[in-house]
């Protein structure tokens, strides 16, 4: 069943230019969560409204990093056992007209399982994988116009 239910309906504009492929933050879209039980699980659903300056070649992603409110315990991506992924979604689009780059929704959903009642936080990083350019990453808004905008979205919910 499930214990508790968190969201966050995330409608501010966020860009972040920078010329390595790295994750930023995205400030803002994050939610706590403190499981009642340390057997629980988390059901991770995030909704990412995302858009890039220029599309062609480029690949826009995002993940959720989980960090657990433990001095003994740092931030890490999501996985189960010894498995982490980097990635927890993604598209790439190679249009010949780079001028109108596209906004996209996307979504995935999992079973977290961190294995604590401390304070968990989940929080969303976006990236690009042009390492070489200077590419802006956007969330809730398209590349190119900035009238085209978009909402997303973050639900977490404690289940046994």
């Amino acid at each position: 069943g499930i214990i508790q239910v968190r969201n966050i309906m995330y409608t501010d504009i966020f860009s972040s230019s920078h010329a390595n492929a790295g994750y930023v933050d995205v400030t803002g879209f994050n939610l706590n969560i403190t499981p009642t039980r340390s057997d629980s699980k988390i059901l991770v659903q995030p909704e990412v409204a995302g858009g890039l300056n220029d599309n062609y070649g480029y690949n826009f992603r995002f993940r959720v990093v989980r960090t657990i409110d433990n001095a003994n315990a740092g931030t890490v991506n999501m996985g189960e056992g010894s498995a982490q992924y980097s990635m927890t979604g993604g598209y790439n689009l190679y249009n010949s007209d780079s001028s109108t780059p596209y906004i996209f929704g996307m979504s995935k959903t999992f079973m977290d399982k961190p294995g604590t009642t401390e304070k968990i936080n989940y929080k969303i990083q976006v990236s690009h994988t042009h390492s070489s350019s200077g590419a802006t990453v956007y969330v809730n808004r398209r590349g190119s116009g900035s009238n085209w905008t978009s909402i997303s979205t973050l639900t977490i919910m404690e289940v046994r």
